[in-house]
């Protein structure tokens, strides 16, 4: 029910953004996307607190230890020695 709401606001904003040729305030986009995004974000939060901890502490884990190996292959980048 709220994408037809937040649906035709978005469509309005690019409409008015197109025939004017500049951006109007970002508020409206951000909040008509936030407004989508709310069934399938309480949706998840619910199907998140029915799953199995165990199952969530695997997920976990492997999420932290991709982020770490991630970190460790762009040390090179944001980890900058100076010599001299």
């Amino acid at each position: 029910m709220a994408c037809a709401v937040a649906g035709p606001v978005l469509a309005i904003y690019f409409v008015v953004r197109f025939l004017r040729g500049g951006w109007a305030p970002r508020a409206v986009p951000i909040a008509a996307i936030f407004v989508m995004l709310s069934w399938p974000g309480d949706f998840s939060a619910h199907k998140l607190q029915t799953t199995p901890v165990g199952l969530l502490a695997v997920v976990g884990s492997f999420l932290l230890f991709g982020l770490g190996t991630l970190a460790a292959l762009t040390k090179q980048r944001w980890n900058k020695t100076e010599i001299g």
